[in-house]
């Protein structure tokens, strides 16, 4: 008698999301998920036709759930530098828990190159980001006020990438060096940082 599996398309999901995580895209196969899944690869592909397709779905999955926490900071009665570090916090740890995924924003940067399904989630994550900015008046800069909220959105998503792939187990520190580094080149005064730290699980 075959095994039925219940949830199967949760199943899939988190096998997914977990196999994703842990090694780079060109690493996992459907194969593997499969495999992970205990079921066979002809069941996997009546759920989703390729990699691709899942990998996109998984994707989008994972990060809805830090797009939202990014709109309710902002909606908060707080000031500039408490959103900006509370932002930062959110990211940090996101990025950090999703490890292969978390990584791919900091490629499509490297590369300027995004599947066109992941073009309006990119998009709403630079925005959400770049409106953090808004309320700084950005001193040091001399580039174009066009393009200067989304230079230093995507220098954020740098910032934390190479923190955490170079001090993996140096969160508070992390966490403190970037805010330090914005705040200082927009001359904010450091004493209206605050760092939200959080017990967070990776």
């Amino acid at each position: 008698m075959p095994k039925i599996i219940h949830d199967l398309n949760k199943c899939i999901e988190q096998s997914a999301l977990e196999l994703f995580n842990a090694h780079d895209y060109n690493q996992v196969d459907m194969k593997m998920i499969a495999k992970k899944c205990h079921i066979a690869v002809g069941t996997l592909y009546n759920y989703y036709p390729n990699k691709k397709q899942l990998f996109i779905h998984i994707l989008e999955c994972s990060w809805r759930e830090t797009s939202h926490d990014l709109d309710k900071i902002y909606a908060m009665n707080l000031t500039p530098e408490e959103k900006l570090s509370q932002s930062i916090e959110i990211l940090y740890d996101d990025i950090a828990h999703r490890k292969g995924m978390g990584k791919l924003l900091y490629k499509v940067l490297a590369t300027q190159i995004m599947e066109a399904e992941m073009t309006d989630l990119f998009h709403t994550i630079f925005f959400q980001l770049e409106r953090l900015f808004d309320s700084f008046l950005k001193k040091s800069f001399s580039c174009s006020p066009e393009t200067m909220n989304i230079r230093l959105a995507k220098s954020l998503i740098t910032q934390i990438q190479n923190a955490i792939s170079s001090y993996p187990h140096e969160r508070e520190d992390n966490l403190h060096f970037i805010q330090d580094f914005f705040y200082n080149s927009m001359h904010v005064d450091l004493s209206l940082k605050t760092v939200y730290l959080k017990d967070h699980t990776m």
